[in-house]
């Protein structure tokens, strides 16, 4: 019996020191939490702008380009990790014969466009995707 309470005694000592540990993981960052700064956004609208716009409108709405924002882009996005948006842009915009976006134009109109669809700031920048993601 008293073997039995000893174990009984580990077990719940293990227990609760695997759920201290599973506590301090750090959490994953989602679009909700804020995965930009407002001045990545605003680097970001300056290259939207510049490079973006004429195909895409200035308001993200689509003109030869499809919709950046809006209940049909989401539609189409929604589930798909953000990276694979990054990689898309990155690979294939601008389609003109101007150069492509770089790795930190790409992060910084991404969160333009996160800023556009209504997801909130966070206090740090979304990452640059860089060539090795591509």
């Amino acid at each position: 019996m008293v073997l039995s309470w000893r174990v009984l005694g580990i077990l719940t000592a293990c227990l609760l020191a695997a759920s201290s540990l599973l506590g301090l993981q750090p959490q994953a960052r989602t679009l909700a939490s804020g995965v930009f700064s407002p001045a990545q956004a605003t680097r970001g609208q300056a290259v939207y702008t510049a490079r973006c716009a004429s195909c895409h409108a200035p308001t993200l709405a689509g003109r030869t380009g499809p919709a950046l924002a809006g209940d049909d882009f989401n539609a189409n996005w929604a589930g798909q990790p953000l990276l694979d948006l990054a990689n898309k842009i990155r690979r294939t915009m601008p389609r003109d014969t101007s150069p492509r976006l770089s790795a930190q134009e790409t992060a910084d109109v991404l969160a333009f466009m996160l800023q556009t669809g209504k997801f909130p700031a966070g206090s740090a920048d979304l990452s640059k995707i860089g060539r090795a993601h591509v």
